[in-house]
C-alpha cells in the first residue's frame, strides 16, 4: 500500500461492498485481512491495527468459538453492517477515525484499553 490516503479509500471500497453483499461475512473477512496486511506499515498502523482487531472480532463472532450462540451471530452480523455504515460517515480527519477505531475496539469488541486492569 502506497499511502494513508490510498488505504483509506480501499477501506471504504471495501465498506461499501460490504453493504452491498447480501452477506456481509466474506466482505468482513476481507476487511480484517487487509487490516492485517498493512498493520506493520507504520504510515498504516494507527488505521489498520484497530481495522484488523475489529473487523476480526466480528467475524470470529460468525465463525469463532461463541458462534454457536445465536445471540453471538447476530451481533456479529449486526456488527459488520453498522461499522460499515459508521465508517462510511465519518469525516475525513484523524480525530474522528480514532474516536471510531476507540469505540469499536474496546467498547464494542470488548478488547481491554491500553493501562486498564484486568478485572477478575
Amino acid at each position: 500500500m502506497a499511502n494513508l490516503e490510498q488505504f483509506l479509500d480501499e477501506v471504504s471500497g471495501k465498506a461499501n461492498a460490504l453493504l452491498a453483499a447480501e452477506s456481509p461475512y466474506e466482505r468482513g473477512l476481507d476487511l480484517s485481512s487487509f487490516g492485517a496486511t498493512n498493520a506493520s506499515d507504520p504510515e498504516l498502523a494507527e488505521s489498520a491495527m484497530p481495522l484488523w482487531l475489529m473487523w476480526g472480532s466480528l467475524t470470529d463472532a460468525i465463525d469463532g468459538p461463541g458462534a454457536g450462540d445465536p445471540e453471538v451471530v447476530a451481533w456479529g452480523m449486526d456488527g459488520l453492517r453498522r461499522a460499515a455504515v459508521e465508517w462510511l460517515a465519518l469525516e475525513d480527519e484523524p480525530e474522528c477515525r480514532r474516536r471510531y477505531f476507540d469505540r469499536w475496539v474496546y467498547d464494542e469488541c470488548g478488547y481491554q484499553r491500553p493501562g486498564a486492569e484486568e478485572s477478575t
